[in-house]
């Protein structure tokens, strides 16, 4: 679900970051939209700030590792985190959205990295995908294709897990972690087991 950031200008009526604008709302001025997309690029700079943060964080907290494994690993998540901020995309996010397109064109645009990181032993990386098992979704889901979502599952040696997305659940920054999948999410038939935790090279 898109998270939306308005702006208040001096005459005093707010302007949606997205355009073209909701239906209904008031169309934005050539200079209230640059104002505006300044201020998403500012906020979307501000979350990828935190989420890197939070990957050292995440990292430097395991008791096992040096500090050199500790750099390395921590490198390679943020390698793979500015990949998907880098990574032109123009299909739709949300509930019905093209999360399993972005899913293989993350893994296609950036093959060597993955294949790169996997053969150093820091992580493991692979394509996962849900079902919504609410209500609302099995109503849903006698009409049509039943709503889900699809991630790149990060996987560290000692089982600590990252997801990116295109946005749907991570949001600016593309990452959530394991404790923000929904408990109606219930893994998709092609989604390979939870990796088990490894020695490092």
């Amino acid at each position: 679900m898109k998270t939306k950031l308005q702006v208040q200008f001096l005459e005093g009526r707010d302007v949606p970051s997205s355009f073209p604008p909701e239906p209904g709302a008031p169309y934005p001025l050539p200079h209230e939209a640059a104002i505006a997309r300044a201020v998403e690029a500012e906020a979307r700079a501000e979350a990828r700030e935190s989420r890197d943060g939070h990957i050292r964080n995440v990292i430097n907290a395991n008791p096992t590792w040096t500090q050199a494994k500790k750099d390395a690993i921590t490198n390679a998540v943020l390698e793979l985190a500015h990949a998907a901020d880098n990574m032109a995309w123009s299909g739709s996010v949300g509930v019905f959205g093209d999360c399993n397109q972005w899913v293989d064109k993350y893994q296609q645009t950036n093959f060597k990295l993955i294949q790169k990181l996997e053969k150093l032993g820091l992580v493991k990386i692979d394509p996962v995908s849900w079902d919504n098992n609410n209500t609302v979704s099995q109503i849903i889901g006698v009409f049509t294709d039943p709503p889900g979502h699809a991630a790149l599952r990060i996987t560290l040696p000692d089982g600590t897990v990252f997801y990116l997305d295109d946005t749907n659940r991570g949001g600016r920054d593309h990452m959530f972690m394991q404790n923000e999948v929904p408990g109606y999410y219930v893994p998709g038939p092609f989604t390979m087991a939870p990796r088990n935790p490894w020695t490092l090279p």
